[in-house]
């Protein structure tokens, strides 16, 4: 149910508005952009960002034929520079946080650390900088509990999204991450408003972990009929 609702909410977002650029922060293995391109339909510019190297150096591989997907070996985050990254045993949960005290190890010891790694990171902001000029863009964001950050780092540049899809937690998974209040909270201030809820996994009943979220840029959501 989750996944047939949210790729529907996805289609009727790219039918509703001319979607021109995607932004897919936490790409992993590239799991959304393929759905994107597969079950969406979508073609036009994509940009993943995923910093652990093997993954990055994979998805690269994996669209080289694409012209229009573009792969950064990159994390996000409110400021540039240098950062540490916790790659988890399963590399899916990997964030520049560290696993909370009461899920450290949880989800069948994947949410634990098994290194950690330097990598480079840059902010929102420099990132719309560095990409192709765009006008209606969406932003995807799954980092493990830094979304709120790293849209800190570029405030000034969120208009340019007209969509923002993110997973909103409703348990502190990770040390410092925001809450689901406070993401509702940040995202109306800038000037967005929640669409649709649909869940990211089912498997933990009757435990309610967290949730993709569907925002828009409110002056972009047509009246209701």
């Amino acid at each position: 149910m989750g996944v047939a609702y949210g790729e529907y909410v996805l289609r009727k977002l790219f039918k509703l508005q001319a979607i021109d650029m995607v932004f897919d922060i936490g790409a992993n293995s590239g799991q959304y952009g393929f759905c994107l391109r597969k079950q969406i339909g979508y073609r036009g510019a994509l940009r993943s960002y995923e910093p652990i190297p093997e993954l990055a150096g994979g998805l690269r591989s994996a669209t080289k034929a694409d012209g229009n997907w573009t792969i950064c070996q990159c994390a996000l985050d409110e400021f540039g520079g240098e950062v540490d990254l916790n790659v988890m045993v399963g590399d899916q949960f990997s964030s520049l946080l560290r696993p909370s005290e009461p899920y450290r190890g949880r989800f069948f010891g994947q949410n634990a650390v098994k290194n950690v790694i330097k990598v480079d990171a840059v902010t929102l902001a420099t990132a719309v900088a560095e990409a192709p000029a765009f006008s209606n863009g969406l932003l995807k964001l799954d980092t493990q509990g830094t979304e709120l950050a790293i849209m800190r780092g570029g405030v000034e540049v969120l208009p340019r999204f007209v969509a923002i899809q993110m997973e909103l937690g409703f348990h502190a998974l990770y040390e410092g991450a925001g809450t689901f209040v406070s993401a509702l909270d940040a995202l109306d201030s800038w000037g967005y408003r929640l669409c649709a809820l649909f869940p990211n996994n089912e498997g933990h009943f009757p435990h309610l972990i967290e949730t993709d979220a569907l925002f828009m840029r409110k002056d972009a959501i047509p009246d209701l009929k």
